[in-house]
């Protein structure tokens, strides 16, 4: 039985040498109410949060994965949408590791609103 123990401790000690990756912490656009490009290179889309500034409109906020507002080959990504009679706000938040956004985030807001957007 000693030799059975020893050997499930060389095992953990091996096991244990192994560091886990570290996952950086979502970062914050900060809240912005205008077309926006959020970040310029390859990262993750991790959550939107939209909150009606006016209750006499119908507001979309589209998600795109672009480095700038030009969207011609781009992809939406995500797409969030406050009807009239709806509440005032919409609060996304995706799954780890979030969403891959390889040339960036833009964000096209129609209607009158204010968005987060968390990133890394």
């Amino acid at each position: 039985m000693a030799t059975a123990g020893r050997a499930n401790v060389k095992k953990l000690t091996k096991t244990a040498g192994m560091i886990p990756k570290i996952v950086q912490p979502w970062v914050s656009s900060g809240v912005f109410d205008a077309d926006s490009v959020v970040c310029n290179a390859g990262c993750l889309l991790g959550g939107i949060m939209v909150h009606a500034t006016d209750g006499d409109g119908d507001i979309l906020v589209q998600v795109w994965d672009s480095p700038d507002s030009i969207l011609t080959s781009d992809v939406e990504v995500a797409r969030v949408a406050i009807g009239l009679t709806d509440k005032y706000w919409r609060d996304v938040m995706f799954p780890e590791p979030g969403i891959e956004c390889e040339n960036g985030i833009y964000v096209d807001i129609t209607g009158d609103c204010v968005v987060c957007v968390y990133y890394r």
